[in-house]
């Protein structure tokens, strides 16, 4: 379709834009009790979007319905699937009573009947499959009605049935202001929810000023982010998947030039060139991903990742990393798991990092990304904090038992490995925002509540306390750095250095713990891991922070146990599944180590000039990006990390 220039006001001379709002108020009911506000909601959003300062929508086209009946909405979704070729964003927002009836939300227009809601009512999959068939290239569909979080029963099933076996090539968002378990409370002047919306829609509440147009996504998280109480009691529901590019709902009020958007400026958002470049088979992978969260795992998302930002790149378009990742981010964070988007956002690095050298584009996608996942990584941590302050076994599992002997130590390492990793950010300007106190309050806490349970299982441990160690010495974090290599010392050396491989199966997890238990002198098992990576680094942290009088006397008991050092040509490939080129040297206690100072010598004369050698040229986003990639992969350690260490002199007991 040829690009429609978006005019710069809504006059009447204006050209139609490829923007369509129908907005819809009712406050009146034939069979029903009446609404106070719920038009006025719906003139001042119609206002907002078509004339207001966040105005986007084209005046002429779109349309505003007070009170209507079932036959009026019907008959403006008709009107607007005559001319679905003519609009690329199609919004549409409701405010009026909402009710839940056999697993399915309906919207209730003015004649709706209490007894005969079924077809009275608009069910909202009536309206899911409108947008299916309108097939713009965004639609966003806004409910201010009880119970409106409904309407996310309804989407799996009309989405698959229809999009799924149609062209998929156009992003869905659907807010609704309420749980499905709870009421919409509306005040003489509004809506609550619409009230707080309205807010950032006039500029009362600034996102930012740099940007000409803002996401409702963009909008909902500011919404969200001052929520009264009242409103919190809702809990209002965002869902969106956005597969075609930059999200745009509207203008943003705060922008400097926000008076002087030309057709020019709104076309480098490619809003009328920016149909999907995915084959009909990745885009509907995507989808399947999308509507079967939290289910997806880590190495699902990575290989879907890769696919799309190695599509767009064929394709020759910049790499749409945002528009995805933020609709998966989104959709895990509903489910409530703390680490869920850190994890996402981390499977969108690793797809975004075999790129890092090819353009701009594809740098700046990756240093957005590591940026945002860094602020997730603070947020997490401090969400962790919180739960903490407020029940001291948060950590554990649902159902705790056996199990948490091996998990509550794997999970411990990953959450300590976190906080290294967003200290090492800040470090390096990443993380400007991070709070230091917060974050050794939360280590201090971990330590005290969950000390014991800092043991020794796996070597997938083995990255996560090398960053947290590094982390440490960087910010000079002595004491909880002693304290954690202390304990897992003291745990290696009285299991005779027996640790799991890593990725174990289950069978191996429930057996390890037995022999943990038994601890018996000689044990040959194929699920252990030798040489230990995760030896490697408890000695590099007895290194780093002089631990030689408290270790030294006591490494004669792991005589024989090997640790080794692996380090790969160069560090930029560090995203690699398998990594095949580099160098690997394994060491053994009591044959040319014999001391916390041997394993100084071993780093400094056989070790460090490798791992020089493998950063030379590495970009900084490659650094920060192998880092990550060593938590997306814990069988190889970000040595990098590791700085050049002095040689103590011999001490004397």
């Amino acid at each position: 379709m040829k690009p429609t220039a978006y005019p710069t006001t809504n006059s009447a001379d204006a050209v139609s834009a490829p923007l369509v709002l129908l907005s819809i108020g009712c406050n009146k009911y034939e069979n029903g009790p009446p609404l106070d506000s719920a038009e006025a909601d719906a003139k001042a959003i119609f206002e907002a979007l078509t004339s207001g300062p966040a105005s986007l929508y084209n005046n002429d086209d779109s349309v505003l319905l007070l009170s209507p009946s079932r036959a009026d909405i019907e008959r403006s979704i008709s009107k607007l699937l005559a001319r679905r070729e003519e609009f690329e964003v199609i919004a549409i927002y409701f405010a009026g009573h909402g009710i839940m009836l056999d697993g399915s939300f309906y919207i209730c227009p003015s004649d709706t009947s209490l007894t005969a809601i079924s077809i009275s009512a608009i069910n909202i999959s009536t309206i899911l499959r409108a947008l299916c068939e309108l097939k713009p290239r965004h639609a966003y569909l806004i409910i201010d009605a009880c119970h409106s979080g409904g309407a996310s029963l309804d989407l799996g099933a009309v989405l698959k049935a229809d999009i799924l076996a149609q062209s998929p090539g156009f992003g869905v968002t659907v807010l609704s202001s309420a749980k499905i378990t709870r009421a919409a409370l509306e005040v003489p002047s509004g809506g609550l929810f619409t009230l707080e919306l309205l807010k950032v829609l006039d500029g009362r509440r600034v996102i930012n000023d740099s940007s000409p147009f803002l996401g409702l996504g963009d909008v909902v998280r500011k919404v969200l982010e001052g929520q009264s109480v009242d409103l919190e009691n809702q809990a209002p529901n965002f869902w969106d998947l956005n597969l075609t590019g930059p999200d745009v709902f509207c203008r943003n009020p705060a922008y400097a030039a926000h008076g002087h958007i030309h057709s020019a400026e709104f076309g480098t958002l490619r809003i009328s060139q920016s149909r999907m470049v995915f084959s009909q088979e990745l885009a509907n992978d995507v989808w399947r991903a999308f509507l079967e969260l939290p289910c997806y795992n880590f190495d699902n998302l990575c290989s879907l990742f890769d696919r799309a930002v190695l599509t767009y790149k064929e394709a020759g378009s910049a790499v749409p990393a945002d528009a995805i990742v933020r609709s998966f981010v989104d959709g895990v964070r509903a489910h409530g798991d703390t680490f869920a988007t850190v994890q996402v956002r981390l499977a969108m690095v690793r797809a975004l990092m075999p790129h890092i050298g090819d353009n701009a584009d594809a740098r700046q996608a990756i240093r957005a990304q590591i940026g945002w996942l860094v602020e997730d990584a603070f947020q997490a941590l401090a969400q962790v904090e919180l739960d903490l302050s407020s029940n001291r076994y948060c950590l554990l599992s649902e159902r705790s038992g056996y199990s948490d002997l091996y998990y509550l130590p794997l999970r411990l390492s990953r959450v300590l490995g976190w906080i290294g990793f967003v200290l090492i950010a800040q470090e390096r300007g990443l993380a400007p925002s991070a709070d230091l106190d917060l974050l050794k309050h939360l280590t201090d806490r971990l330590l005290e509540y969950y000390g014991n349970s800092i043991v020794c299982v796996g070597d997938d441990q083995a990255p996560f306390i090398l960053t947290f160690l590094a982390g440490c010495k960087a910010v000079d974090w002595s004491d909880p750095a002693e304290e954690v290599v202390g304990r897992l010392y003291l745990d290696f050396n009285e299991n005779f250095g027996r640790v799991l491989c890593n990725s174990p199966q289950a069978s191996d997890i429930a057996n390890f713990l037995q022999i943990k238990s038994m601890k018996p002198f000689t044990c040959e098992e194929a699920f252990l891991q030798n040489p230990s990576e995760l030896f490697s680094v408890i000695l590099l942290g007895a290194c780093l922070f002089d631990l030689d009088e408290e270790i030294d006397y006591s490494l004669v008991q792991l005589d024989r146990a090997s640790f080794s050092f692996y380090v790969p040509r160069t560090f930029s490939d560090f995203w690699r599944e398998h990594i095949q080129d580099g160098a690997s040297d394994v060491y053994r206690l009591g044959h040319g180590v014999w001391s916390i100072n041997d394993v100084r010598r071993v780093w400094n004369n056989d070790v460090l000039s490798f791992v020089r050698e493998a950063v030379v040229d590495v970009s900084d986003e490659a650094w920060i990006g192998a880092c990550l990639m060593a938590f997306a992969f814990p069988d190889r350690l970000p040595l990098f990390l590791v700085p050049e260490m002095r040689f103590r002199a011999a001490w004397v007991s």
